[in-house]
């Protein structure tokens, strides 16, 4: 079956994956280019609900993966109102990523933890981030 066009395709994330491994041992960091936008202000620790009003609406963008908070503000095509990848700004998109999709999932299907080869997946999205974004804090964990 082939991938629907809001899927990411799976060989194309692993080069992406692959390249930001490599220009991130390059240039021996692995935690962006440190800059941060001037509008936002780096914080210890986000909630959900926090990210939500950085949804690309204004001049931040946020967006969190794997527990980092990433400001993707710089990618604002691909992020921002009419992006190709608009649907995980402002949000946690850890689930997104790890399922290589742009679908939002069931209520079911959010239930369940992601397998080993998501979180591989998750990995190397999380890794390509960290090339190309700063970290601007952790996102909370929830309790259940």
């Amino acid at each position: 079956v082939a991938p629907g066009p809001d899927e990411f395709w799976g060989p194309v994330a692993l080069a992406v994956a692959a390249a930001a491994f490599v220009g991130a041992n390059r240039r021996g960091d692995s935690g962006g280019d440190g800059g941060v936008s001037a509008a936002s202000t780096p914080k210890k620790v986000w909630r959900k609900a926090e990210l939500q009003q950085f949804d690309g609406s204004g001049d931040v963008i946020l967006l969190a993966a794997d527990g980092l908070v990433f400001d993707v503000s710089s990618a604002r095509k691909l992020y921002g109102p009419g992006g190709r990848y608009a649907v995980l700004a402002g949000r946690d998109a850890t689930r997104f990523l790890g399922k290589n999709s742009l679908e939002e999932e069931s209520v079911e299907l959010r239930s369940q933890p992601l397998n080993m080869a998501e979180k591989a997946f998750l990995s190397a999205w999380v890794m390509s981030f960290k090339s190309k974004y700063p970290i601007v804090g952790n996102l909370e964990e929830e309790e259940w």
